[in-house]
């Protein structure tokens, strides 16, 4: 008889609907989670974003005035005037030294000007030199190779100095 083969099936058929209506309620509380968790995430990335701004707004006058102690014065208030850097070291802080004079006549030029600048200001980055002899770093750097070789410099940890 075809109603007594159509039973058997019935229950699987509510069976299968109602593992089907579960599994898609499963889905549905797992997508409003995620969407929870979504926009919990989102709206901790804004308030992190506001606190940074905030922090970068109340840390801009330090960070500029740290650039202008550490050698990056062109980003902060524009080109340096290093004019009084162009004039030969005076006696009283030179001393005059003739190994420096010996080595300022072997390396004129950048050479000159670097054993100049760390005579007056002492030991410094290669950035305040750069800066002060009014050269690019790589001619500073090269400069500084013929000098550290001829040991009239030494470089340690980014500072460069006189060998004395």
């Amino acid at each position: 008889m075809p109603g007594n083969e159509l039973s058997p099936l019935r229950p699987t058929v509510e069976t299968d609907s109602h593992d089907y209506r579960r599994d898609v309620q499963c889905l549905e509380d797992e997508n409003r989670k995620l969407r929870r968790d979504l926009e919990d995430a989102t709206t901790e990335k804004d308030r992190i974003a506001r606190t940074v701004k905030n922090l970068q707004g109340t840390l801009a006058p330090f960070h500029r005035a740290l650039n202008i102690l550490f050698g990056e014065m062109e980003l902060a208030v524009g080109t340096m005037s290093v004019s009084n850097f162009d004039a030969p070291p005076s006696t009283s802080t030179s001393g005059n030294d003739p190994r420096w004079e010996s080595f300022k006549n072997r390396f004129p030029g950048v050479g000159a000007r670097i054993i100049d600048a760390l005579l007056i200001h002492g030991d410094m980055q290669v950035t305040h030199l750069a800066t002060f002899v009014k050269a690019a770093k790589g001619t500073v750097y090269n400069a500084g190779d013929k000098l550290s070789a001829a040991g009239a410099i030494t470089r340690a940890g980014g500072i460069w100095s006189l060998k004395r």
